[in-house]
């Protein structure tokens, strides 16, 4: 059995958290309420990107937009074909309609693209779209409902996730190595009750097995939209049952994720120690995510903060996945 004081030290680790959670998430989503009052407009601008979303403010020369998936952003009026406000039924959660999310995850929304060549057709809308997960971090985010994603991790761990009613992911995960059969093997689920495109809250856990030995991990995540950016705060605790001879570890993450383009985002992770387990260093990555349609490639680098000896030390991190 922990240890009293141990357990106030955890408490006292998770209670700022709690706070900063339940001041942020509310007034991000009490700001979208207030947003969805505006009327909904279908944007196509000559180069056949569509959006859907809010007209924040209109210039001479210029318009200020907001999609339905949070992300905000300015044009000049030259590069508009169209604007007009949109003929769906469309719920302001996302939910229904032609261009839409499911079950409020910005996630899914999609983009209607008109050919010369042929009728309209839809594709996702990558920039639109916060991350379900960092390059290790998850965020509060889950997969699309029957969206399936097929990684391979430092180029021997694979994994694959599924979306589950835009609600939750089921993950597994093992090392992808000849004789090599679920051992060692992570399985995980991730679920998320409250979502929307200025937020959301998630909590899940897992477990890794090796030789008969076990390790648990149980973690909760709070996502903000920041209007160009998401930020993630989570915490976690990694519970082993003894059989690898560490003890029980606690830690608080930080994660943004920051789109840059219709194709690339940028990407941080910060690992913290929570306060009992203030003997270990801090981890810092860093790096980014090429996005197609298909599936995507991260590339990054992880530094510890306890640096020690002639070299400096650092993980390179690449990871590709795909979409199905």
């Amino acid at each position: 059995m922990p240890h009293p004081q141990c357990l106030v030290n955890r408490l006292r680790s998770i209670v700022p958290l709690l706070l900063l959670i339940a001041v942020i998430l509310p007034v991000r989503l009490g700001a979208q309420d207030t947003e969805e009052q505006r009327p909904l407009y279908d944007l196509r601008l000559k180069n056949n990107e569509y959006y859907r979303g809010y007209v924040l403010k209109r210039q001479a020369d210029s318009l200020h937009f907001r999609t339905l998936g949070g992300v905000a952003f300015t044009l000049h009026v030259s590069r508009i074909r169209e604007l007009r406000p949109t003929d769906d039924t469309v719920r302001h959660d996302g939910s229904g309609g032609r261009a839409d999310s499911l079950s409020g995850t910005p996630g899914a929304e999609t983009r209607e693209t008109t050919r010369s060549d042929g009728p309209s057709v839809y594709e996702r809308g990558l920039f639109e779209r916060p991350a379900s997960s960092l390059f290790a971090m998850p965020t509060a985010y889950t997969l699309p409902a029957g969206e399936v994603h097929l990684g391979l991790y430092e180029l021997f761990f694979g994994a694959a996730s599924v979306g589950i009613a835009g609600y939750a992911d089921l993950s597994l995960g093992t090392l992808m190595l000849p004789g090599v059969f679920f051992d060692p093997f992570f399985l995980g689920a991730k679920f998320s009750p409250l979502h929307g495109s200025g937020g959301a809250v998630a909590f899940g856990g897992g477990m890794v097995s090796a030789d008969d030995n076990t390790f648990y991990v149980y973690y909760g995540v709070a996502t903000v939209n920041l209007g160009k950016s998401w930020l993630s705060i989570g915490y976690s605790s990694w519970q082993d049952d003894g059989s690898f001879g560490s003890d029980s570890f606690n830690m608080l993450n930080l994660g943004a994720d920051l789109p840059v383009s219709r194709h690339v985002r940028l990407m941080t992770e910060l690992w913290i120690p929570a306060l009992d387990d203030g003997d270990g260093g801090v981890l810092f990555g860093i790096g980014g995510r090429v996005e197609t349609d298909i599936g995507y490639i991260d590339m990054g680098f992880f530094f510890p903060s306890d640096q020690r000896g002639r070299y400096f030390v650092f993980l390179p991190w690449l990871g590709g996945t795909f979409v199905l």
